[in-house]
């Protein structure tokens, strides 16, 4: 990129050159030609002595030679011999077309011996489509060069930023997309872990992506379907456990024969009457089942007269039936409905 960028301002340069020598082509013609002598010769010296500021080159010399390749005006210093016509010098007046130098020159200035930089352009003198003679111009390209450097330099910044800009914004588009395929399912799976780590059995994973992470996400739901259903089958075994656990004093206990059935039965209407929603009349009803299991922690003798009646009890046994037995009753800790039907169970 950088080579396209230095021969396109090279190319400028020399596209300018061309129209400097032809519009000196012009004057050379005005002054009646390439054999004008003198005249001509003092217009090639202003010219080098007032050349343009703004030309991105500036002229070293300028000669004329004829079909014979004799010099006809010429700036530089010295005496010089025929020009050699084998060349490109007779390529431009057998051809009529310019010569644009290819290749950048390197040759030590005279007074101060450094290294300049210079392009020899050729263009043909016309008159009526025939060639006349020929202009060659001597170019210092040091002007040239120096935009070429700067321009090299403003380039490389620019590309450098560029870079810098693109890396980026490549990393940030890198970033988007890990997060979005990486980073945020895995917080997802971190928040869907810990609402269940925390009782909430509900929470799955949403989503079927086809990778590891949507494999790991399958994987946690089915953990979560296997607590839940297990945490089910616990709860309906403990529950059937209590059934069995009031049919048994029931059958053992003629007094207490039916009655838990009929406090389940009274107390769910109550719940109905007062607008308990049908989860809270499930768990008033597995409560009010289970109230007088408590009663399995009395004695027989104390059960018979708790049934003849309280005034006979003592105290402690009074105590006794109010709290039952520690030893049997049922522990709630074990699961979620449990501790929900503790306080129904206990009030009796």
């Amino acid at each position: 990129m950088e080579w396209l960028l230095e021969q396109s301002i090279l190319e400028q340069t020399k596209n300018q050159v061309i129209v400097f020598l032809k519009g000196l082509e012009r004057d050379i013609f005005r002054l009646g030609g390439p054999t004008a002598g003198a005249p001509l010769q003092g217009l090639l010296e202003d010219e080098i002595a007032d050349q343009d500021n703004f030309h991105t080159f500036s002229v070293r010399s300028l000669y004329i030679y004829n079909p014979a390749g004799i010099l006809l005006a010429d700036t530089r210093p010295g005496v010089h011999g025929a020009k050699d016509l084998s060349g490109h010098y007779g390529d431009v007046l057998r051809t009529g077309q310019p010569y644009i130098g290819e290749e950048i020159e390197w040759e030590p200035n005279p007074q101060s011996g450094e290294a300049v930089p210079q392009i020899d352009i050729i263009v043909p003198l016309k008159k009526d489509d025939q060639t006349l003679a020929a202009i060659e111009a001597e170019l210092d390209l040091r002007a040239t060069m120096a935009i070429i450097s700067s321009t090299d330099d403003r380039f490389e910044r620019d590309f450098l930023l560029m870079v810098l800009a693109g890396t980026l914004l490549m990393l940030v588009i890198v970033w988007l997309v890990m997060y979005r395929s990486l980073v945020a399912p895995l917080l997802r799976l971190g928040e869907i872990t810990g609402r269940i780590s925390k009782g909430d059995l509900s929470a799955r994973v949403e989503g079927h992506q086809r990778n590891e992470i949507g494999a790991l996400g399958r994987a946690i739901n089915r953990m979560a379907d296997s607590i839940e259903k297990l945490i089910r089958e616990m709860e309906d075994a403990s529950l059937g456990m209590m059934k069995s656990l009031a049919k048994a004093l029931e059958a053992k206990d003629a007094y207490t024969a039916s009655h838990s059935g009929r406090v389940t039965r009274y107390s769910v209407r109550l719940g109905r009457y007062i607008g308990l929603t049908d989860a809270e009349l499930e768990l008033l009803r597995q409560g009010a089942l289970m109230h007088d299991l408590g009663k399995r922690g009395l004695h027989r003798h104390d059960q018979d007269r708790a049934a003849r009646g309280m005034s006979h009890l003592q105290r402690r046994q009074r105590e006794r039936v109010h709290q039952p037995n520690q030893s049997r009753r049922v522990d709630a800790s074990s699961s979620s409905s449990m501790t929900r039907l503790r306080p129904a169970a206990l009030a009796r």
